[in-house]
């Protein structure tokens, strides 16, 4: 093991057969106190090369004296092996972390563009590629909406893959991408069918980087069993890709799936959003500022008429179009304001609520009895939620209450907003009514969603109260 012979290994002090530095100096001490040593060190062989050993040593009593019987391993293969394994180990380990970043930011992460970068940008720390795409479905075309590269590829090569079109028809790899395969081409110069469709593609849509790619992995963004774009990896060595990576592509192909999904139905709700909005806005204008508008016309028409014949009557007309147009005023001014949001973070919720109690009492003749405390103070986001729920509070005592009064209140607590919203309308049995009656199910949730409690309380002939509690961090 070490290279001498018997003749020459006798004598041999540890220092000359072990590196120093390399083993544990403590080993010796095992024949003083009479303990078991165990430690591993380098060999050095007679040559002067050096291995990995393993060595034992156990104490004994020899006449008397301290002994200490040395038992020396190669232990080369099984460091290698476990080398092998804490690479392993390391890699696994930046793999699901990588991944961990990615779902994470997938999470929390709406803008598609900037997303898509940011996982081929995690991507390339356990899949050294040269050059990297997302490309997203339109139709029958690809086309890439994120690319990134390395220092072996110049970055006008990548910039140039922007906007890139290419038509799903025709060739195998898109019957193969389309059926939702993954394309794995260690070569492709290679005469396999992947391979010959591949160089087609390239060739036809005038890609002038194509002699510096020689293995390619294409890897197609599923949504619910639909093909919605494709992850695109190549380097410019033959065999620069194993399965082991295509495995990993797939991985992050179905993060990137997961965040094109969100992007997309997040863009829908907000479609459907501002829709409704825009629905509700409508009805608004509808009910309130064109019905005052019109009653503004009548009346100036009637104070016209009565003008030329009995001027003096001409009064109660006019103090008719003086309450219609300051009605109108108010009514628009809580429109503006709810078109106008920043309102609420320049005049306050106070002002806010404010403007809303004026519009409803002049358009729909209630009494309300509003007393305005100091502008809490509250985030942004929970001022808003407040404001919309006092919002829809209302606008069900004007839809279905059939009241008289209204109560409303807002007070800053212990760590919190309340708010409160009664009116000496009709009521309703509140035990049989559905979740999503009266409006009741949004002010729910939005009371939910930063954490707090709505609670309402009614009764046929007896009223309701809405109460809710929203926390200020």
């Amino acid at each position: 093991m070490f290279g001498y012979s018997r003749e020459e290994l006798l004598g041999k002090l540890p220092s000359e057969l072990m590196q120093p530095g390399s083993w544990d100096p403590d080993f010796i001490n095992a024949a003083r106190d009479g303990r078991p040593r165990r430690t591993r060190a380098l060999g050095i062989r007679r040559d002067g090369t050096t291995f990995d050993m393993e060595s034992t040593g156990v104490p004994f009593l020899l006449k008397g004296e301290p002994h200490l019987l040395c038992v020396q391993r190669d232990i080369t293969d099984q460091v290698r092996s476990e080398q092998l394994l804490e690479r392993r180990v390391e890699a696994r380990t930046r793999e699901l972390a990588t991944l961990l970043e990615i779902s994470r930011n997938v999470a929390m992460t709406l803008d598609l563009g900037s997303l898509l970068d940011l996982i081929l940008e995690e991507t390339r720390r356990v899949v050294d590629y040269h050059r990297a795409t997302f490309s997203l479905a339109e139709g029958d075309e690809l086309v890439v909406a994120a690319a990134a590269g390395s220092r072996a590829l110049p970055d006008r090569l990548v910039k140039h893959d922007m906007g890139r079109r290419f038509p799903m028809q025709g060739e195998p790899l898109w019957k193969a991408i389309k059926a939702g395969q993954s394309i794995l081409i260690r070569d492709v110069r290679e005469k396999s069918e992947m391979a010959r469709s591949w160089r087609s593609i390239m060739a036809s849509s005038g890609d002038t980087g194509l002699r510096r790619v020689r293995s390619w992995i294409g890897v197609p963004l599923l949504v619910k069993g639909r093909v919605v774009g494709l992850l695109a990896m190549s380097r410019i060595e033959p065999g620069g890709f194993d399965e082991r990576h295509a495995e990993l592509a797939a991985t992050f192909a179905a993060q990137a799936a997961v965040a094109i999904e969100n992007a997309r139905l997040y863009d829908q709700a907000q479609r459907a959003a501002v829709l409704d909005e825009r629905q509700r806005l409508a009805r608004e204008l509808h009910d309130s500022v064109s019905q005052a508008l019109y009653g503004i016309a009548l009346g100036a028409s009637t104070a016209r008429t009565l003008l030329k014949r009995d001027p003096s009557a001409a009064a109660e007309p006019l103090d008719y179009i003086l309450t219609l147009a300051e009605g109108a005023l108010a009514e628009m001014r809580a429109l503006i304001f709810e078109l106008r949001p920043e309102f609420l973070e320049k005049e306050g919720l106070v002002a806010a609520i404010g403007k809303r109690v004026e519009a409803t009492a002049v358009r729909h003749g209630l009494h309300i009895d509003w007393a305005p405390p100091e502008e809490p103070s509250a985030p942004l986001a929970v001022k808003e939620a407040a404001f919309r729920i006092v919002q829809e509070a209302l606008h069900n005592v004007v839809k279905h209450a059939r009241a008289s009064s209204v109560k409303v209140r807002i007070q800053a607590t212990q760590g919190g907003l309340a708010l409160l919203v009664s009116d000496d309308g009709v009521g309703f049995d509140d035990e049989e009514t559905s979740a999503g009656h009266l409006g009741l199910k949004s002010m729910r949730e939005r009371a939910g969603n930063l954490g707090g409690e709505l609670h309402i309380a009614s009764a046929p002939g007896r009223g309701t109260t809405v109460r809710g509690w929203l926390p200020v961090p």
